[in-house]
């Protein structure tokens, strides 16, 4: 959303540090129109950014998701072998 202000030759709503186009000249309307590309260039940097970060967090939840599998099997492993041994030394 582009912020607002009133033109200051009219008072009519306009871009923020814009003419409006009744009263804007061939140089206000170039200036605005560059204002104007260069907010919607801004916004798509800014959506393609979060694609990117959501893209990033998702592949980087799914690796700790695995991590976190491994770790428990990891856990169980060590207490069977842990009674294992406990077993093995009960009977010597």
């Amino acid at each position: 959303m582009i912020p607002t202000m009133a033109c200051l030759i009219c008072n009519r709503l306009v871009a923020t540090g814009g003419v409006c186009p009744s009263c804007a000249s061939p140089e206000d309307e170039e200036f605005n129109r560059i204002e104007m590309e260069s907010h919607i260039k801004q916004e798509y940097i800014r959506s393609m950014n979060r694609e990117e970060n959501n893209r990033m967090i998702g592949a980087h939840q799914d690796h700790v998701r695995r991590l976190m599998e491994e770790l428990a099997i990891a856990r169980m492993l060590i207490r069977e072998l842990g009674d294992r041994l406990s077993r093995l030394e009960g009977k010597q």
